[in-house]
């Protein structure tokens, strides 16, 4: 997630990680999933793990868990289903695929 905390983000709190995530301010940020697609916005970290995390897919016309969408969109299952998930704020994207109700796994988002 964000390479300056290495893997001891896990133990930080919350209001740490996004405080310093804010302080960061809008990142260009690559995503694991979409190749060289890069989107740019503040990054959010939700408290909610991957595996009980539910949106409506308009694609699949039923409530998806994130964990289940990647498995189904990209064929990706995920290494750590309980972790947090990530949100962007003031968001960019090129092809308009992105919005701020999205939510995507900490593993598929590549910060710092």
């Amino acid at each position: 997630m964000i390479r300056e905390f290495g893997h001891e983000w896990r133990s930080l709190p919350l209001s740490a990680i996004n405080g310093r995530l804010a302080r960061l301010g809008r990142q260009e940020v690559p995503s694991a999933h979409r190749g060289a697609r890069r989107c740019t916005g503040i990054l959010v970290v939700e408290p909610l793990p991957a595996r009980t995390s539910f949106f409506w897919s308009r694609r699949e016309k039923r409530w998806i868990s994130v964990e289940d969408y990647f498995i189904v969109r990209h064929g990706l299952v995920l290494k750590w289903p309980n972790d947090w998930v990530i949100s962007f704020r003031e968001v960019f994207d090129d092809e308009d695929e992105l919005s701020i109700d999205n939510l995507f796994p900490i593993e598929m988002v590549l910060v710092g």
